[in-house]
């Protein structure tokens, strides 16, 4: 695998660990590593291995199988993100474009199941004006949203001199 991608695909799903809102989805990542893993399987697959081979052949599974675990991870830790705070992701067109076409998809399917079992135990049996899964009155919202106040923690990658963060920022 190119490191580089790699490398970039591993600060993606960092990122997207550390961060409390959904990032954008890393297009330009995820589709090119998926294709070089299919490559490298095809490749291995065909070859004729010896017995001088094989351990040629046994490195380059478990790097394949360490770079599926980076890509699944990365996508369990959007998953997780999309699973929380679905109903916010669904109603801000800014942070649902963010998603693939099919996490997009996901979270329509999930917001309807969780709309469906939702109403079959609970909703039904309240009255009309207390039925919204979107309801926000003064007191309540019931729309979770990332905590956008949390910590996180940055690397530094390079010297920029000295910079003072305002208060507001």
């Amino acid at each position: 695998m190119e490191d580089n991608i790699l490398s970039q695909m591993k600060i993606a799903w960092i990122n997207e660990i550390n961060c409390p809102d959904i990032l954008p989805f890393a297009s330009s990542l995820v589709p090119i590593l998926l294709e070089k893993i299919q490559e490298k399987q095809n490749h291995i697959s065909e070859a004729q291995t010896t017995s001088a081979q094989k351990l040629e052949v046994f490195l380059c599974e478990i790097e394949i199988e360490r770079v599926k675990y980076i890509i699944r991870c990365y996508l369990r830790a959007r998953l997780s993100k999309i699973e929380k705070n679905f109903l916010y992701i669904l109603q801000n067109e800014e942070v649902s474009g963010r998603l693939s076409t099919e996490e997009l998809q996901f979270a329509r399917s999930y917001c309807d199941s969780i709309e469906a079992h939702m109403n079959s135990i609970v909703l039904d049996s309240l009255p009309e004006n207390l039925r919204s899964l979107t309801e926000k009155t003064d007191q309540v919202d019931m729309v979770t949203k990332p905590n956008m106040d949390s910590h996180v923690f940055c690397k530094v990658l390079e010297d920029i001199g000295e910079y003072v963060i305002d208060e507001e920022d």
